[in-house]
């Protein structure tokens, strides 16, 4: 199964739901799933997989700068990509309030379930 998780951020950032997002990715992956996870690009580190899991990352403005203020520019930053991610995924998850309206869109549109 092709499981897409939907995250506002992620790393170089391990708060709770990162850190929860990473050990779950992880599970996924050890069971045969392909697991996709789409977050904002922070720094200028490139994190093509980690752990297995396949990472998409997109530019968000004043991410480097008010994390925070980002957060809120997120859902339309972060929605092509996770439009793209979402129609080669077989369930999509989203795991934040920032997260949830770009992931909850990308599902109906592309007819996927969520959670």
């Amino acid at each position: 199964m092709k499981i897409q998780i939907v995250s506002d951020l992620g790393p170089p950032i391990f708060g709770g739901a990162e850190t929860y997002v990473n050990n779950l990715g992880k599970e996924l992956t050890k069971t045969g799933n392909e697991t996709y996870w789409n977050y904002m690009k922070i720094s200028e580190s490139s994190y093509g997989k980690i752990e297995n899991i396949n990472c998409y990352r997109s530019w968000v403005p004043f991410s480097k700068s008010n994390v925070n203020f980002a957060r809120l520019l997120y859902p339309v930053f972060m929605f092509p990509q996770v439009l793209k991610t979402s129609k080669k995924s077989d369930i999509i998850q989203f795991n934040s309030f920032s997260a949830a309206t770009t992931g909850w869109i990308s599902g109906k549109l592309s007819k996927k379930p969520y959670l």
